[in-house]
């Protein structure tokens, strides 16, 4: 099969690299979802990208696309899932390795840059954090966090307490709320 390669995506979870190919033979655009498995056993990046440029030669092959290219896809997979399993393992140097720790939030060149900030480890860290000027790492470990807090409190079907639809009547403000009031 003659294809060439459009571009490629990665999905975090689960793991997942997708090649947008044109299969040349008909002038037809496919996607190809490869599926990783067992991501977070692999130790070094160099065996997986062996195997996949091996397991679909006609997408990853040498004479497809270039190696480094398909190993720093595979890297950065491995990565979200180190980070994923292990949020405390992200450090300034390795935001700042990636470009994605710096002291100010937005540059004339269109580079978005972030406060440096320490990953949260509990809710506490996060409660004054501002998730839009942080990280991706440290804003994938706060949504982590908050996750988790949300599946604790989270009620389901058959869950005493659980009331499908439930409608509440609020009180009348005991504070101005001028802030959702037209400006006339």
């Amino acid at each position: 099969m003659a294809t060439k390669v459009s571009r490629f995506a990665l999905l975090f979870n689960p793991p997942t690299l997708m090649v947008e190919y044109v299969d040349l033979q008909d002038d037809s655009k496919y996607i190809k979802k490869i599926l990783i498995k067992n991501l977070k056993k692999v130790k070094e990046s160099t065996v997986l990208v062996n195997e996949l440029r091996s397991k679909y030669p006609a997408l990853l092959g040498p004479n497809v696309v270039e190696e480094a290219q398909v190993r720093g896809l595979v890297e950065r997979l491995m990565k979200s899932v180190q980070i994923a399993l292990n949020p405390s393992s992200v450090t300034t140097a390795t935001a700042q390795k990636h470009g994605t720790a710096n002291n100010v939030t937005g540059t004339s060149t269109g580079t978005v840059m972030f406060k440096r900030v320490a990953a949260p480890t509990s809710e506490n860290d996060i409660v004054d954090l501002d998730l839009n000027v942080v990280s991706d790492e440290v804003n994938f470990t706060a949504k982590r966090i908050m996750d988790s807090r949300f599946e604790a409190n989270r009620l389901k079907p058959g869950d005493p307490g659980y009331e499908y639809d439930k409608a509440v009547e609020f009180e009348q403000p005991t504070e101005p709320t001028d802030w959702d009031e037209d400006e006339d």
